[in-house]
């Protein structure tokens, strides 16, 4: 095993990468909450 030297550049993409897999899981749930509004009681079934 060798060590990691966090990369001020890595620290950022990794950052960046983590804000933006938020963002999708945040868009994805909303949607699962409008499917399940529509069709009320199959949440998943959209």
């Amino acid at each position: 095993m060798w060590r990691v030297v966090p990369d001020p550049f890595l620290v950022a993409y990794l950052e960046k990468y983590c804000l933006q897999i938020k963002v999708i899981l945040k868009l994805w749930l909303s949607f699962l909450v409008l499917c399940g509004q529509i069709n009320l009681g199959l949440p998943l079934m959209c």
